[in-house]
């Protein structure tokens, strides 16, 4: 593959401009094809509308302005004021066959409203005057008339299913009246499937014409019968509305856009919208008269008013003529860059296996001649440096072996000395002395956060009690293990000296000590040697704790509350001196519990803030009726479970003691 390695690139590289070039035609053809199908749609849906708005419009108007005409004669308000009266029938009758023969399907009915006899003839049925049915109030088919009746309309078109008449028709109702006195109805219908055959024939795939009522939405006029809201009032069928064909709450919106920009604006409104699953243009022209709305739906994945088929063609030709410029350009570059580039490249091969003394031979007066020289001079060159290159590298390889041995050497007695250091610092912990003197009374929590680190507890047992506490020395590691050696000679010196009941007067004897170990004025100020400690001395007889503290507080939990014994606010060997007091409390019926700044600034939580105060005495509550070692490992799994995976910032050291539980079973120290 390398050998054609240049030749497949310039290849790849003609494919992909190419490719890219084919794309952005094609692009924008797309965008031009799609912008172009809208804008034809648009246009056609509106000439479209606008012409079945006026097939629609000029019968209906005609048929509407001769039932007017016909409700208004005088003969008909006189016949059906006393439709007996014979000295007004003839001439009735007459206008009735006027009329009858004027309408364009030759369809006439009335009833008035003295008999409540239904009269109706078309081009089938003469005008005689016999009756073809009473009208029944009791009779739901009937109850279109007394609705109309009852209503204040002077004129109502509907489409409705006569059982009688077996005719499905649009009918057009007229009330017919005189001085305010309603005499009856009267009006004309014609064929709803002759209506429907001419108004809805498609002219195109994904054109559909049809007719909603514009207040209700239902539909009026569709090829499919089963879509047609019939009227409530003889309608077998419940048919339906636009609202069932639309896809989505934007469509929705969309058809009430459109009927209400179409009623107000007295113009063709055309919106986008989803009917059936599919895109569509749907435009409407309000029919006031009807309070109809003519509507043309265009599906723009079905309508074809493009010619696609050239388009294809014309895309394809593009294509093809893209492939012939490609492979024309392909075989040019070819002849005349990668044949002379492939010999340079098999005599650079030839250099790189090792053979430095072939050479190129420089046949060409141009670059690639220019070339051929320039890899001659480096053949020569690289042989010599190459000799030289291998004698060092020998030599430096050698010296690089022997320092790693030093430094692995190096690195395991490091490491088994910090080992060591470890078992000498859990050496100097009280656990064992506490577990038998203390029971089931205390539990610890210790985790240094390397090998070794700064905090320590102690526990001393005197005549008169015990002294229990815990010290954090500043830094970790090492440096921090280093510091509890020294202040925990000085812990061991001022009991020695002080005993164990004055826990203020052995933080100052502690601070004192410390400050003369370090030699505080030349070493003070250039590390941190200073030491946070809280001390509790517990009396053999009696209830009353003795409490103080350098910047370790004491909590005690009691009755369902934490309360929080404050210390001192400077630490031992603190830039200034600082002043500690003992605090005398009552230790009945008290769970009570010292930490290191270690458990409390950890940080964890979705935004990393410290473990908190709030958080721990919260804590304290939640688990105060466990024993304390079930407290310790509830503690120390909270913390785990809030680092999350946070790593360990500094030693944590967590001590807790009950006083009514000393001198009981063993217990062990939680690490």
């Amino acid at each position: 593959m390398a050998r054609w390695g240049l030749r497949w690139k310039s290849v790849i590289a003609l494919s992909i401009t190419a490719l890219i070039v084919t794309i952005a035609a094609l692009l924008i053809g797309w965008l031009l094809i799609s912008e172009g199908r809208e804008y034809s749609a648009r246009t056609y849906v509106t000439n479209f509308t606008e012409l079945n708005y006026q097939k629609v419009l000029t019968p209906v108007r005609r048929e509407i302005a001769l039932v007017e005409r016909f409700v208004d004669l005088s003969s008909i308000k006189a016949w059906m004021a006393s439709p007996s009266a014979n000295s007004v029938t003839a001439a009735f009758y007459q206008d009735v066959n006027g009329f009858k023969q004027a309408f364009s399907n030759q369809t006439l009915f009335f009833v008035a409203d003295a008999d409540l006899n239904y009269h109706f003839y078309d081009n089938q049925l003469p005008v005689d005057g016999t009756p073809r049915y009473q009208l029944s109030e009791s009779d739901i088919t009937n109850r279109w008339y007394f609705q109309f009746k009852d209503g204040q309309l002077p004129l109502d078109i509907n489409i409705d299913y006569s059982e009688q008449l077996n005719l499905t028709k649009i009918w057009i109702n007229a009330r017919v009246q005189d001085n305010g006195r309603f005499l009856g109805i009267a009006g004309t219908g014609f064929a709803l499937d002759e209506f429907v055959k001419e108004f809805t024939q498609s002219p195109a795939p994904g054109v559909q014409p049809f007719i909603l009522e514009a207040t209700t939405g239902a539909i009026k006029v569709h090829p499919d019968r089963s879509l047609i809201a019939f009227d409530d009032i003889n309608s077998r069928n419940e048919g339906g509305s636009i609202y069932s064909l639309v896809d989505g709450n934007a469509s929705i919106k969309a058809v009430n856009d459109l009927i209400k920009e179409a009623k107000t604006g007295g113009a063709i409104v055309i919106k986008s919208l989803r009917l059936d699953n599919k895109d569509h243009l749907l435009a409407a022209h309000y029919l006031p008269e009807l309070d109809w709305l003519v509507m043309t739906s265009v599906s723009l994945e079905d309508v074809r008013l493009l010619n696609t088929d050239m388009l294809m063609g014309i895309g394809a030709l593009f294509v093809l003529l893209i492939l012939l410029v490609l492979g024309l350009v392909a075989f040019l570059v070819e002849r005349l860059i990668i044949r002379p580039i492939r010999q340079l490249q098999q005599s650079a091969n030839a250099i790189a296996r090792g053979a430095y003394e072939v050479r190129i031979p420089t046949y060409h007066d141009d670059e690639v001649g220019d070339l051929s020289r320039a890899f001659n001079k480096m053949a020569a060159q690289v042989a010599e440096h190459t000799t030289l290159l291998e004698a060092k590298v020998k030599e430096r390889t050698l010296a690089l072996e022997q320092s790693n041995r030093l430094v692995q050497e190096a690195n395991r007695k490091l490491g088994d000395s910090i080992d060591y250091a470890s078992l000498i610092q859990q050496a100097i912990l009280p656990d064992r002395v506490m577990s038998q003197r203390l029971g089931q009374g205390y539990s610890v929590l210790w985790r240094p956060r390397d090998v070794v680190g700064g905090d320590f507890y102690v526990f001393h047992d005197h005549q008169d009690g015990y002294l229990v506490g815990i010290i954090d020395c500043a830094g970790h590691g090492v440096p921090g293990a280093l510091m509890t050696m020294l202040v925990r000679a000085a812990v061991d010196r001022a009991i020695h000296e002080l005993g164990v009941q004055n826990p203020a007067k052995l933080l100052q004897h502690i601070d004192s000590t410390v400050r003369n170990m370090l030699n505080e004025e030349s070493v003070s100020a250039r590390v941190a040697t200073n030491a946070d400690a809280g001390l509790v001395f517990i009396p053999k007889q009696g209830s009353k704790l003795r409490f103080s503290g350098a910047k370790i507080p004491l909590y005690r939990v009691i009755n369902g509350a934490v309360e929080r014994i404050k210390a001192s606010r400077r630490a031992l060997a603190d830039g200034k001196v600082g002043e500690f007091e003992n605090v005398e409390i009552d230790g009945r019926n008290a769970t009570f519990c010292l930490t290191t700044d270690g458990f409390l600034d950890q940080s964890g939580g979705s935004k990393r803030f410290g473990f908190g105060n709030k958080r721990f005495e919260q804590l304290l509550l939640e688990c105060s009726e466990l024993g304390l070692d079930d407290q310790i490992q509830q503690l120390e799994q909270s913390l785990l479970e809030y680092m999350g995976d946070n790593s360990q910032r500094d030693d944590i050291t967590l001590l807790m003691f009950r006083v009514t539980g000393i001198g009981k079973e063993e217990q062990h120290v939680s690490t």
